[in-house]
């Protein structure tokens, strides 16, 4: 629920702009494995804990919807009737644009007409190649084509008719002062009593991360290097802070009881460092808990194959999970040191 919070929250934020589009509708958990894995799911599971969120940013009005590549309960996602039609647009009351993801997102052009989409991203390499001949023979209908279209053209007036008279903000106002200051949320001065270190020094805070990109993670800790270099600094320095830059849960090992103080700091954009340094410096108190619990060892995890072809989800995922088994350390929300 608290995800499904923060989409809406965005929503409402962009869609004074621009239009937002939520993505990849659904059960996209698998980056190595997108375009292959099929993820089985029963009723219950799929309504209780994979697609609320969704659903939030649905009812808080989102101008599109982006389907995932992945396959679920046997049909891919870009031409899932069930998900697409039943639930998203029947169910929930879905009215604006279903957009494919690029280039691998369908696989049959009349079923995806058919059971959603409304946009094939990008340069229709399904649609152009196959749907006249898909229409001519009678596998697709003009009806749904036409049903796209009134879709596309009634939430691009829909959005135009509430934004006529809303100036569009110029190129000034990128990385200005206000939004840096914003962004920060203290006073903009710099981050002068920080002691950054690390591949991600640069950015004004000790900054220490585990990703690769374009795929799922080999583990769920930092690299056996960025550890390293963890317990180095604290050797050296034993009043060392450890930022954590990261999107989800990472496994703090053997270095939690070596340091006075992990922060979690997940993306935070270009003020990050300088925000780093208020909390430090006690210039603010971002005290919170983490929205999610963390595991203390991959063994309290379910097993998970990066490249499967067949993945099953259930209800007991994340804190569910942790909770029936018993194994988790709770997120902490504590001051700044001093």
């Amino acid at each position: 629920m608290l995800l499904g919070a923060m989409g809406a929250a965005l929503v409402r934020g962009v869609q004074r702009h621009v239009m937002a589009c939520a993505k990849h509708f659904a059960l996209n958990s698998m980056e190595n494995a997108r375009f292959t894995v099929d993820v089985a799911v029963d009723e219950r599971a799929l309504h209780e804990v994979y697609l609320p969120h969704f659903r939030q940013v649905v009812e808080e009005g989102a101008a599109g919807i982006m389907s995932a590549y992945n396959a679920v309960n046997g049909e891919w996602c870009g031409q899932h009737p069930v998900l697409l039609t039943e639930v998203l647009r029947e169910e929930w009351g879905f009215e604006g644009i279903m957009i494919s993801d690029f280039v691998f997102g369908l696989r049959d052009a009349a079923a995806s007409l058919a059971a959603g989409p409304d946009v094939e991203a990008s340069f229709r390499p399904q649609r152009a190649l196959h749907l006249p001949d898909d229409l001519a023979a009678g596998r697709a209908r003009w009806e749904d084509v036409d049903r796209s279209a009134l879709r596309i053209l009634t939430t691009q007036l829909r959005f135009a008719a509430r934004h006529h008279d809303v100036p569009a903000p110029g190129p000034e106002v990128v990385a200005c002062a206000a939004h840096r200051a914003l962004a920060r949320t203290a006073d903009p001065d710099g981050a002068d009593s920080a002691a950054p270190d690390g591949p991600l020094a640069d950015t004004g805070a000790n900054l220490i991360g585990s990703f690769s990109t374009g795929g799922d993670r080999d583990r769920p800790t930092l690299h056996p290097e960025d550890e390293e270099l963890v317990l180095a600094v604290a050797d050296a320095h034993p009043r060392t802070v450890v930022g954590v830059v990261t999107a989800g849960a990472v496994l703090t090992g053997r270095r939690r009881h070596r340091v006075p103080a992990l922060l979690m700091l997940w993306y935070a954009g270009m003020e990050g460092g300088n925000a780093l340094a208020d909390v430090l410096l006690g210039r603010c108190d971002a005290a919170g808990r983490l929205p999610f619990s963390v595991p203390e060892h991959t063994d309290h995890l379910p097993p998970f194959d990066r490249d499967a072809r067949i993945a099953h989800y259930d209800l007991w995922h994340g804190q569910r999970l942790l909770d029936r088994r018993g194994r988790h350390l709770p997120g902490r929300g504590r001051g700044p040191p001093r």
